[in-house]
């Protein structure tokens, strides 16, 4: 059985977060795991008009922390404030070329803006309608062109064959699908399982049917009061009732379980740490204790 290893990396801030993981059959083995510290915001950088010579500092950073990598692919984590990120339903009979079209005047439509984009779209799930149609729901991740190709300047200092950008909740709904899950809930549970990314700037919420992403959203930074009623808020958008998650979940920078009993007492559940290191071969003790494993759900998560 041959092995494949895939690289990623996740931008946040001032911190770029990598990761290197190899797959044989169904088992995952960690071939590298860190961090680079910057004095200046990086995912900012890539949105910047002015001289490359950050960008060649972080790429001369990746070059060096990816020496000898084995990766045939590299993902780049995005977060979604600093890029488009929706969900759209598409007829199951509508061609490639026919959804490219409609995914590049949606993205423009929600960009307002004429710039050039640049689009990756994911398959999410398959609905049939009452009337026995099929809708293929997809998830589109959508950047400026320029952005874009700043990115690829720094991601080919690596060589990788394959480059190709993520959302921050693809990551982490791969995380939760790679875990399958086979933890006894409640029979009055439902199957669904939310994932609360939790950072400085913004709050992300994925949630998953099962193994399978289903929906996800984010919102500027609120308090952890307020996240529970954009959390609530999805879920109605969605026409879900609290008692339809069975697992709670959170993620990202700084997380302590102490600031969200309100969100565990809407859900009547115990949050979680996500911990995308469960899904790998790996002896939990070769890590500090005080390693914040939920930090590296973007790069782990988007490299599984």
């Amino acid at each position: 059985m041959e092995a494949h290893a895939r690289a990623a990396i996740d931008i946040y801030d001032r911190i770029l977060r990598y990761a290197e993981v190899e797959q044989y059959g169904s088992r995952y083995r960690l071939l590298r795991l860190g961090s680079c510290d910057f004095d200046f915001d990086v995912a900012q950088e890539f949105g910047s008009t002015v001289d490359d010579k950050n960008l060649v500092t972080v790429a001369d950073a990746l070059r060096e922390v990816f020496t000898g990598s084995v990766a045939a692919s590299l993902s780049v984590t995005i977060h979604p404030q600093r890029c488009y990120s929706f969900f759209s339903p598409l007829a199951a009979t509508s061609d490639a070329d026919e959804r490219k079209v409609r995914l590049q005047q949606e993205a423009a439509l929600l960009a307002g803006t004429e710039v050039p984009l640049h689009i990756t779209a994911d398959a999410v799930h398959t609905q049939t309608l009452r009337s026995g149609a099929q809708m293929d729901w997809v998830h589109v991740l959508a950047i400026e062109e320029r952005i874009f190709q700043r990115i690829d300047q720094v991601a080919k200092r690596l060589s990788p064959p394959r480059r190709r950008l993520m959302v921050a909740m693809h990551a982490a709904a791969s995380t939760i699908g790679r875990l399958q899950i086979q933890q006894d809930v409640e029979a009055d549970r439902g199957p669904f399982i939310l994932a609360m990314g939790w950072y400085a700037g913004h709050v992300e919420y994925t949630l998953c049917h099962g193994e399978r992403w289903y929906f996800s959203k984010h919102t500027d930074a609120v308090s952890s009061i307020d996240a529970v009623y954009f959390a609530a808020a999805m879920l109605d958008h969605l026409h879900l009732s609290p008692r339809q998650v069975r697992r709670l979940y959170v993620y990202g920078n700084a997380v302590d379980l102490s600031d969200f009993s309100d969100l565990e007492t809407m859900f009547d559940l115990d949050a979680q740490k996500l911990n995308p290191l469960e899904v790998l071969d790996l002896d939990p003790g070769s890590l500090d204790s005080d390693f914040e494993v939920e930090a590296y759900v973007g790069c782990i998560g988007a490299a599984l």
